[in-house]
């Protein structure tokens, strides 16, 4: 068992520091798993603050450090957490000491609490275990009297905790852990326990990995919000994207009929505040909705006043808070409110947005919960065809930096760039047009030629590949006369189509556009966002 030291300063008034847990000798790999040196390691540090404050990251200055330095190339970026290490590959394998400190802030910018790590760096020259699954990637909420249990799976690995809360985690089996904080009034007090696990490759091969697993354990007496824990939307940026995902959150107190006097936070790890805002969406005054005065900042539940946005805490660019001024906030009415929450980034920067929150009743019991916004690149066609809207987004489920789906191993967004060349995305940034080979063409016109598709992905949900030609060169793609490629079985790495070239194709450039998808989608040309579903769109000229 390894225990991660920690230095804390807690303020005044009931303030509580933002958690993290970290171990005190952290295994950095040196090779990927083709043996070439890593770039950048880069390692997002977990952290959740107990009273839904806005927190920021940084590494540890000379004095927190004792006079010590932090490595050459080690930075935090303040908003998300995720460290990165210039040049690691390249620098000399051993041992390396870093601080990190998470602070927590009030409405005036000014800093509340700090929490402090100080971490070994152990480079190592190997890349690092990846071939397991099964722990959970995000917070986990257990009730008092619950328990939560995962298994972790793989090949030759042994997997540790690095500690047990107090007793309430075990391991019954191997890699099989259980936590339970015991039955009310018992066992352990509702807070919020994160615990670091430790992924050992039993053959030696390969550096240790590591993964977090933030345990919350609501006050079963305060506010709990249901069915919004761990809800995970991604959106283009630009779009408004609905904080509760599927439109089902509810709330309910044990013991208060009202929040009078309570609160409810909603805290996003903005990345660029000036251009990212939470929002209500006013709706009315019906039965079950909610408007919102933006003259006033009333709040209003089928037309009852419930409360009053906080001014300080208005959403634009800062967390939401919206403050409960009358009986009339039920917490049938916190729910619908939850329920009209929404997000808008308008920043163009890509990437995961942890948002917290937090709720209060009229007795000062609170819960905090977790959710997760993404906002993803997207790629264009690159064809200049007639009316192509057809555009395809990056999506990382598991926030690993790795796209879920995609035509060939490269991967780029562009921004909407498209020519007659159909290679301005290659131009800009990585050339990233690697998932579909084409033969040479040549005198064609008549005969077969194959083309094969490059298909990667991280989950298996099936997968399609559909593919058109344009093949009279009217910029338009015909789906009944000018689709090659219908598969619904299309396997991972290369497939391969024979595709026949009509005789009454005439020479020239002609584009092509190829889509991969999962199972289930429908798939038409040139049209349309994809999230969960889209997985390349690859345009062409050729002939």
């Amino acid at each position: 068992m390894i225990g991660a030291f920690r230095s804390t300063i807690l303020l005044k008034d009931g303030n509580r520091s933002p958690l993290i847990d970290m171990p005190i000798l952290y295994q950095v790999p040196q090779r990927y798993t083709d043996g070439t040196a890593t770039a950048n390691y880069q390692k997002l540090i977990p952290a959740l603050d107990p009273d839904g404050d806005t927190t920021k990251f940084r590494m540890a200055n000379t004095s927190e450090l004792g006079g010590g330095a932090n490595p050459g190339g080690m930075s935090i970026d303040e908003n998300t957490g995720l460290l990165t290490w210039t040049n690691s590959g390249n620098l000399t394998a051993g041992l390396y000491s870093a601080g990190i400190v998470v602070e927590d802030y009030d409405d005036q910018g000014n800093m509340k609490s700090k929490t402090h790590y100080d971490i070994m760096w152990e480079l190592k020259g190997a890349a690092e275990i990846a071939d397991y699954s099964g722990y959970p990637s995000d917070e986990v909420v257990v009730k008092k009297g619950d328990s939560y249990t995962f298994t972790v799976t793989g090949t030759n690995i042994e997997v540790i905790s690095l500690g047990d809360i107090n007793g309430a985690l075990t391991e019954p089996t191997p890699s099989t852990f259980t936590f339970t904080p015991g039955p009310v009034g018992s066992g352990l007090d509702p807070g919020i326990y994160p615990m670091t696990f430790q992924v050992v490759d039993t053959t030696g091969t390969y550096v240790d990995s590591y993964f977090t697993v933030t345990y919350i354990v609501p006050d079963p007496r305060a506010p709990e919000l249901h069915d919004i824990h761990g809800d995970f939307s991604g959106y283009f940026s630009g779009d408004l994207v609905h904080l509760d995902n599927g439109n089902d959150a509810t709330s309910t107190d044990l013991d208060s009929t009202h929040y009078n006097t309570g609160q409810l936070k909603i805290t996003p790890s903005y990345q660029d505040a000036a251009n990212e805002r939470v929002y209500i969406q006013s709706a009315g005054d019906g039965a079950g909705e909610i408007r919102f005065d933006n003259v006033t900042n009333e709040v209003f539940y089928e037309g009852d006043l419930i409360g009053v946005v906080d001014p300080a805490k208005d959403g634009d660019g800062v967390a939401l808070q919206i403050n409960f001024t009358t009986d009339d906030a039920t917490p049938t009415a916190a729910g619908a409110l939850m329920r009209s929450i929404y997000f808008q980034d308008n920043s163009g920067i890509d990437g995961n947005r942890k948002i917290s929150l937090y709720i209060v009743d009229d007795t000062g019991l609170s819960n905090i919960y977790a959710l997760n916004v993404s906002a993803v690149l997207s790629d264009t066609g690159d064809a200049l065809l007639t009316g192509d809207q057809a555009y395809h987004a990056e999506r990382d489920a598991n926030k690993n930096g790795t796209s879920d789906l995609r035509l060939g191993t490269l991967w780029d967004g562009d921004g909407g760039t498209q020519n007659a060349a159909a290679d301005a995305d290659d131009n800009d940034g990585t050339d990233d047009e690697d998932g579909v080979t084409f033969p040479l063409f040549g005198n064609s016109v008549g005969s077969n030629v194959d083309i094969v598709v490059n298909i990667q992905e991280e989950s298996d949900n099936g997968r399609q590949v559909h593919g058109w030609i344009d093949f009279n060169g009217d910029g338009v793609l015909d789906n009944s006369t000018e689709k090659v490629i219908t598969d619904t079985t299309a396997v991972v790495g290369d497939n391969t189509y024979p595709v026949s070239i009509p005789n009454s194709v005439q020479p020239g450039e002609r584009f092509a556009e190829f889509v991969y998808v999962v199972a289930g989608n429908v798939c038409i040309p040139k049209v349309g966002k994809t999230y969960d579903g889209g997985g390349r769109r690859l345009s062409y000229p050729h002939w």
